[in-house]
């Protein structure tokens, strides 16, 4: 076996930063070896993945070869040559580096026994040793030693022409002093590692620990902005060589703590994009620049803001995200992509990324949202609304974030109540006739599906979605509504299920009581209590019955949005005679205001008046339209009569009925806005005796609406108004109060003080 040619193959992955490549190739060089029995082969391919693990700061897979690697030197009697020492050197540094700092003084004592036989002392082997040894001394604080080591290292190689080995001994040295308190030479030593290292052009992998060692003599020194500078470059510098190490995020958080900033994927992005690409944009894409929206999103910790020290270890960088639509990106999508690979490869001493970063198409960003938001999965959601838009001129991202923030009302109840039957049935019926059973296995996992389903419902109630699995906790951290669901769960799991308190229990004794010994069926009732008082429920905490509440006001809710959805579908064809108005536009306000009436009313009415826009949509008639025009009876009257042939017939009872209510509800909109002046003044005026051809009150818009209602709905509100009078309740306030919540203010006198 050849092995010159596996080193220099191995040096080539390297050079391109192919650790991953250079793992395979190495196991796959071992097993060659192995398979045909070529000792000096093994040892060689061993001490390079023992090495490269070392570098990689994956010392779990490195252990098993170290000891298959000692076993080959005592086998072959290498253990008392040069050979078998430089295998020990490998060994022992491997040790090191994992922090089992006994076996790695072992190590090095047996290194040390060898080199004492040694000819000549002054050699590079020496050198190496006292070099590798002084770095095991400053992570067990023996600085002293370190330093002293380090002389005799130094002493060696200046007489060597070994410059690299110069330099990284001057950064060793640097660093030692540095924490013996000796800040003066440790600058001096750190300055010749550099001027060594930044001399030659090729730089080993210990440039990043000179500069490193320089931050580090910068921030003693208190010298933050060259601290900041020379992290940077180190990061840099150590990421080109060993990708996201060890080192790599203890480098990190040297310079997190220098600079005051937390380098979280959000801020790289945004920050590289001004930087950088928002200039590239302005410049080479000036005619598209509204087309293009800028930001992270979608997949990764780093697009909810979760990132942290641990997650650091693949795929952390700076880069962002840019959407064209499917014409722009046919346009300038390869354009624009070349430009982006064109942008600086390092950014304050972090990699650009690329993968989940770069152009993309609107489309296939929301390609995961189905027509039936239900069914839509909702990681899905969640990585469509997560992350941070940086720039969206002309609102192409925002828009379509913004429409699906959250879930309809809909489909957030009926989600809602599937999750409360769920958690019901898990935790308050199924776990306990496990443990009636004795079934311990069973009862676990249940208790494990009750856990999920309160931590979907804890979702749905802060109107988040979830996002995967593993920063569901995370996810939950900052929640308003059941903030200590948290705390309940993590009780929940603190002991495993004991069958002691149901073995004294015949099930004829326990069917439909709660066994309150339990411990687990406490904690369930707990969270069951508190999820029932959360949603308005406290009288009751069995989850079942909430969620046949739920379901029910959910289908309350879809008939409003029937008949909101109905209204506008006629206002829409409504034809006015000075053309169509700008309100047929706005169908924001339309729907809270029709909303906010609805709302009111009771689950009979609603059902009575969908009935009506139902028959009439069968029949060609337009609700919308009539009432405007039985409106001009009184705003209009010669008009009207020319009108009122064509529109419905209506009894002597039905306008009776019409006029007593118009009076009953106009007293409520005095009383209302006796209390609340200036919401009232943002209204139509109250009595009919006020009308004019261009501003009709609120009396006569009423008396329009009733007469569109047939005899059955018009009776059905009819009894509504009166039961609201005779309670002493204002149908005014009632719907003014529906408006300014969906308007975002708290309550009535919130939105009369803020008005």
């Amino acid at each position: 076996m050849d092995i010159n040619k596996i080193l220099e193959k191995l040096d080539s992955l390297f050079s391109q930063n192919k650790t991953d490549d250079a793992e395979i190739f190495l196991t796959k060089s071992l097993e060659s070896a192995i398979s045909e029995g070529d000792t000096g082969a093994i040892i060689s391919v061993l001490n390079e993945l023992i090495g490269l693990y070392r570098d990689t700061s994956q010392f779990e897979k490195a252990v098993p070869y170290c000891g298959s690697l000692e076993k080959l030197i005592r086998s072959f009697q290498l253990d008392d040559n040069i050979n078998g020492a430089t295998s020990y050197l490998n060994i022992a540094n491997l040790y090191r580096a994992s922090g089992d700092y006994d076996k790695s003084f072992a190590f090095y004592k047996k290194i040390r026994q060898i080199y004492d036989k040694l000819p000549d002392e002054g050699d590079y082997l020496n050198a190496s040793y006292y070099n590798n040894i002084s770095l095991l001394y400053q992570e067990t604080g023996n600085f002293d030693e370190s330093c002293n080591c380090l002389e005799k290292a130094l002493a060696i190689i200046k007489k060597l022409d070994a410059s690299a080995e110069l330099a990284s001994t001057y950064a060793n040295l640097s660093l030692s002093y540095l924490h013996s308190g000796n800040i003066q030479k440790a600058e001096e030593n750190a300055v010749k590692s550099l001027e060594i290292f930044e001399r030659d052009e090729e730089k080993d992998f210990h440039y990043s620990s000179a500069l490193s060692a320089m931050g580090d003599v910068m921030t003693v020194k208190k010298d933050y902005p060259h601290a900041v500078q020379y992290y940077e470059k180190a990061l840099e510098e150590l990421h080109r060589r060993t990708g996201y190490t060890k080192s790599y995020r203890r480098l990190l958080s040297n310079l997190e703590s220098v600079s005051g900033e937390t380098f979280s994927g959000i801020y790289l992005a945004e920050q590289y994009y001004n930087r950088f690409g928002k200039s590239m944009i302005e410049e080479k894409f000036s005619d598209y620049a509204d087309k293009i929206a800028v930001g992270i999103a979608g997949e990764g910790s780093d697009c909810y803001g979760f990132d942290d020290r641990i997650s650091r270890d693949h795929d952390f960088g700076c880069g962002f995200c840019m959407w064209l639509d499917d014409e722009t990106y046919n346009q300038i999508g390869n354009a624009l992509k070349s430009e982006y690979d064109r942008l600086p490869e390092y950014f304050r001493g972090f990699p650009k990324l690329r993968i989940r970063r770069g152009v993309f198409k609107i489309s296939d960003f929301t390609k995961k949202i189905t027509r039936d938001l239900y069914d839509t999965p909702e990681y899905a959601l969640a990585e469509l609304t997560n992350g941070k838009i940086f720039r969206d001129d002309s609102g192409i991202i925002s828009g379509i974030r913004e429409k699906y923030s959250y879930y309809p009302q809909n489909v957030r109840n009926a989600k809602l109540a599937q999750a409360l039957a769920q958690a019901c049935q898990d935790g308050q019926c199924n776990y306990p006739r496990a443990m009636a059973r004795g079934d311990i296995l069973n009862a676990q996992l249940l208790l494990n599906d009750f856990a999920n389903d309160v931590i979907s419902i804890a979702f749905i109630l802060n109107g988040k979605y979830m996002p995967h699995r593993k920063w569901l906790v995370r996810a939950m951290e900052n929640f308003e509504i059941l903030p200590d669901i948290q705390g309940d769960l993590i009780k929940l799991f603190s002991e495993a299920p004991d069958l002691s308190s149901w073995n004294k229990i015949a099930p004829e004794e326990w069917y439909g009581k709660i066994n309150h010994q339990d411990f687990h069926i406490n904690i369930i009732e707990k969270i069951c209590s508190d999820i029932a008082e959360a949603l308005g429920f406290p009288q009751s905490n069995y989850l079942e019955s909430v969620a046949k509440k739920i379901f029910s006001m959910n289908i309350r809710e879809q008939r409003i949005e029937n008949i909101v959805a109905a209204e506008w579908n006629m206002f829409d064809k409504v034809q006015n005679i000075g053309g169509r108005a700008s309100c047929q536009d706005d169908f924001e306000t339309f729907d809270i205001m029709r909303k906010s009436q609805y709302m009111t009313w009771n689950d009979t009415m609603l059902e009575s008046y969908l009935t009506d826009l139902n028959n009439a949509q069968q029949t060609g008639r337009n609700l919308i339209s009539e009432k405007y025009a039985r409106m001009m009876e009184y705003t209009s009257p010669e008009e009207y009569k020319k009108i009122s042939a064509e529109l419905p017939e209506m009894t002597s009872q039905q306008r009776d009925i019409i006029n007593q209510i118009a009076e009953i509800q106009a007293g409520m909109m005095d009383d209302f806005a006796e209390k609340y002046p200036k919401l009232a003044n943002n209204a139509r005026n109250i009595h009919s005796s006020d009308d004019n051809q261009y501003d009709t009150s609120y009396e006569t818009y009423l008396k329009g609406e009733l007469s569109t209602y047939s005899p059955d709905t018009l009776t059905l509100y009819g009894r509504f108004i009166v039961d609201l009078y005779r309670s002493g309740k204002n149908l005014a306030e009632m719907t003014m109060l529906n408006t300014v919540k969906l308007y975002g203010y708290k309550n009535l006198d919130d939105a009369e003080n803020k008005i």
